[in-house]
């Protein structure tokens, strides 16, 4: 604790809080304390500092927790695209995209056994109900992309998930799908096929 305290009072005693300033700033907080503010009462910058990193520490707790361990589906967006989650809470999730450009397909990316895959590189199959789609989320060819529709419908109404590849199989929640994943032909559905 003592060198972190130290590191603070340099930082902050010696008006390097300035140049890290845009980084903090990126984080919407706020530096507490001026740029090369001396004063003998080192006590009050310290502690301004702990306010600081504990500020932060908490806001990256929370932003880690989020999603984490959440066993139902959720949706986010954020940046142009729409993402649906959902993960079991031992590192196994699915994250469907759907950006919101009117011209990208959908793409998926799963984490299966800790190896992370993707729809658009290795691929990976999801079993609904017993029944195997391979990579389902690739639709970048005009046979996958007729299959889509069938399978978004499926994945929908499922009462059991699974995602496979790599020789592993995992069972994901289906909480809250459908009411996270809209119809096709919704339009508040950004998920669309290549072709």
């Amino acid at each position: 604790m003592q060198d972190a305290k130290t590191t603070i009072e340099s930082l902050l005693l010696n008006g390097e809080v300035g140049e890290r300033k845009g980084a903090i700033d990126q984080q919407r907080t706020t530096v507490l304390i001026q740029p090369g503010r001396q004063t003998d009462g080192s006590h009050r910058i310290w502690r301004k500092g702990v306010v600081l990193l504990s500020g932060l520490a908490i806001n990256a707790m929370a932003t880690c927790t989020a999603h984490a361990g959440s066993y139902e589906w959720t949706s986010s967006y954020t940046q142009g695209v729409e993402e649906h989650l959902v993960d079991d809470g031992n590192g196994n999730q699915l994250d469907i995209a759907c950006p919101d450009d009117n011209e990208s397909a959908v793409s998926a990316y799963a984490t299966i056994a800790g190896k992370q895959y993707s729809s658009e590189n290795d691929g990976f199959d999801v079993i609904v109900d017993g029944t195997t789609f391979s990579n389902p989320f690739y639709t970048d060819c005009e046979a996958c992309s007729s299959n889509f529709p069938g399978f978004w419908a499926a994945l929908r109404k499922a009462r059991t998930l699974q995602l496979s590849a790599g020789g592993q199989t995992v069972r994901l929640p289906t909480q809250n799908l459908p009411q996270v994943l809209q119809p096709l032909t919704s339009k508040k559905n950004l998920c669309r096929s290549a072709w």
